[in-house]
């Protein structure tokens, strides 16, 4: 972020809660994300962050459905997939788009699976790009979840 001004930054942090709310997707802030996720990234942690988790709804704590949605066995597993994943990746795309609209906000750190990777090299994407990019490494990656690390800014 490029403000230190306390007021703007919360100010954020309601945004990126209604932009959640806005696509039925759950989201925890601050000191309230996950043990795991805080101590992977403590170390990047300042005044001019807010960490964030997208979860599967409100209720969550995790997002397990919607990197990895559950397919019945009856469905022809790539084409119900597909719509799944489209979907639900639409729904983070125009979370994060919404974010970045924020003149404070300049870019946004997005990692999948991130318990199973090191500090990996970052793609750079737009928020525009992310979806195509993501449903690109799954089917790359045999339709499950892949590792992967995005840095998300605005050109």
């Amino acid at each position: 972020m490029n403000t230190s001004d306390m007021s703007e930054i919360v100010e954020l942090a309601y945004g990126i809660q209604q932009e959640a709310i806005n696509n039925r997707l759950g989201c925890i802030l601050g000191g309230n994300v996950s043990m795991e996720a805080y101590n992977r990234y403590e170390k990047y942690i300042d005044a001019n962050i807010i960490m964030f988790e997208l979860t599967d709804t409100p209720l969550d704590n995790y997002a397990e459905s919607i990197f990895q949605p559950t397919i019945e066995e009856d469905d022809d597993y790539e084409k119900c997939f597909n719509r799944t994943m489209k979907k639900n990746l639409k729904a983070i795309q125009n979370v994060l788009t919404q974010i970045m609209s924020y003149d404070i906000v300049d870019k946004i750190y997005i990692d999948i699976n991130y318990l199973f990777h090191e500090d990996e090299a970052r793609i750079e994407i737009t928020a525009g790009e992310m979806s195509e990019s993501i449903l690109k490494n799954y089917v790359e990656n045999g339709y499950f979840a892949p590792i992967i690390s995005y840095c998300i800014k605005k050109k």
